[in-house]
């Protein structure tokens, strides 16, 4: 019997290690706002080339799924990202972060959303200068497709309404920027609060609001650990 059991146990851990292991899959909701109008026409954008559009907050909220193995069910990432150049024009931007990571996450928690945050967000985080913990709130609301959120992280407070009719200038507006991460339905929404006052970025703080630069959307990866398309 002994003989039997020992048999039984080593082919039960040869078919574990045999199985494919299972692939990531995670999803949740996400918000962008910049120092520049995102939703606009090009007559607006061509006005602030390389005057604005060099600062970004992009921030993921978990609402299911594990990354690298872990759980990150209800759990945030910030991250506020500083470039040399307005992002989304063609040219290749460089780049240094700030990442500010859930308070309520634990050790590999914490570790999985920083490794979820450059795989997502690609060359669009090259330097990491600081990876901070705090609290965050992060709400959202898509408002029948109009788009509104906030997002408070301590040092980074974000707060958006629903966009409506008197904020079309030109007639023409359109989501004319890039967004910086692969996303699903994405919508614009109406800045009324973006500020960054870390010290972390050389003591570089900003104040940014009243404007159309935000956007609001939905974030996947689906089985194969690739990012869904949209």
């Amino acid at each position: 019997m002994m003989r039997c059991a020992g048999l039984l146990t080593a082919a039960f851990l040869l078919v574990v290690a045999l199985a494919p292991a299972q692939a990531d899959q995670i999803r949740g909701e996400y918000l962008e706002a910049r120092n520049a109008d995102i939703w606009t026409g090009p007559c607006f954008a061509n006005g602030e080339f390389n005057i604005v559009g060099n600062k970004a907050t992009m921030a993921w909220k978990v609402t299911q799924g594990s990354f690298n193995g872990v759980d990150l069910s209800g759990r945030m990432v910030v991250a506020v990202v500083y470039g040399d150049k307005t992002f989304g024009l063609g040219d290749a931007v460089k780049t240094r972060a700030l990442l500010i990571v859930d308070q309520k996450a634990e050790t590999k928690q914490r570790e999985a959303l920083v490794a979820l945050v450059k795989h997502l967000a690609g060359d669009v985080i090259q330097e990491v200068v600081a990876i901070e913990t705090a609290p965050i709130s992060m709400n959202t609301n898509f408002c029948d497709k109009g788009g509104c959120a906030r997002i408070d992280a301590g040092i980074v407070k974000i707060r958006t309404r629903c966009m409506a009719e008197k904020d079309a200038i030109c007639g023409h507006e359109d989501l004319y920027y890039p967004i910086l991460t692969e996303v699903q339905d994405p919508y614009a929404a109406y800045t009324v609060e973006h500020v960054f006052t870390g010290k972390q970025m050389n003591n570089e703080t900003f104040a940014h609001g009243n404007s159309r630069s935000a956007v609001i959307a939905q974030f996947a990866i689906d089985g194969s650990g690739s990012v869904a398309a949209r």
